[in-house]
């Protein structure tokens, strides 16, 4: 008995975490809004290092925590992106209408959902030059629990009918969190790449990147700091142990 109870104990101080309960906005506790920024760190030549804001996203949220809107300017880009979610009456995700500041017609892509859970999406689109074709689906196992995605996305030239990208990407889940990531690339398997994720009770803590050749060839690393109700504020990413990436959100609790 003394020897169960010593097991269980040590599986407990090494392998049990007090994880947090999230909502379906990602955070601990409902909010109106948030407002994101992305900030690339550069070293100039003499090893002086400065920051570079890239893009600010804001996000509005309903009243069942569901995103609502979400703007996004790339400024490195000088260009916005605005999203609009549709819900059903069982607040179910039915729509999103994106809309691009350098195109004149806006993208919309249709979702369909089975026993509240999402099933599939689908978007097409036509431009100047191409055709845009965008299919994903969603699996989920026994317990209802998402086990795998799947996206495709396929460019067509208008003129020709040529395939100008013909990409896939596949994600696994463990407890609703993603694992590993597939990218695809049919015309150019060069550019294929997969994803590894790491957690810490629920918190990603590290992300690793390989080649088509299933070499590794970067290692991300994060950090966080987080406000008094346990949601981050601030987080840095470590590629190969160099400070890359910052970002900051200013969030406004309800």
């Amino acid at each position: 008995m003394n020897r169960l109870l010593t097991l269980f104990l040590t599986i407990c101080i090494f392998g049990c975490c007090d994880k947090r309960e999230l909502l379906d906005n990602g955070l601990t506790k409902s909010v109106s809004n948030l407002t994101e920024y992305t900030i690339q760190v550069k070293q100039d030549s003499t090893g002086n290092r400065f920051l570079d804001t890239l893009v600010k996203t804001k996000k509005a949220y309903n009243n069942f925590d569901k995103i609502l809107s979400r703007y996004q300017y790339n400024i490195f880009a000088d260009e916005n992106i605005d999203i609009d979610f549709t819900y059903d009456n069982e607040n179910n995700l039915i729509k999103e209408t994106v809309g691009l500041s350098k195109e004149s017609k806006p993208i919309i892509v249709s979702y369909t959902n089975e026993n509240s859970k999402l099933k599939s999406s689908h978007s097409e689109s036509e431009y100047d030059d191409f055709y845009s074709k965008q299919i994903g689906n969603y699996e989920y196992s026994l317990f209802g629990n998402l086990k795998e995605s799947t996206l495709s996305h396929l460019f067509i030239d208008k003129e020709t009918k040529d395939t100008i990208t013909n990409t896939f990407e596949v994600s696994d889940f463990k407890d609703e969190l993603v694992t590993k990531t597939n990218f695809i690339n049919h015309l150019k398997p060069e550019r294929n790449r997969t994803l590894e994720y790491e957690y810490d009770c629920g918190t990603l803590t590290e992300m690793r990147t390989y080649n088509h050749k299933d070499s590794l060839i970067s290692t991300t690393k994060y950090e966080y700091e987080l406000d008094e109700y346990e949601n981050w504020i601030t987080k840095n990413s470590f590629e190969n142990r160099n400070l890359t990436y910052i970002q900051t959100r200013i969030i406004n609790y309800k």
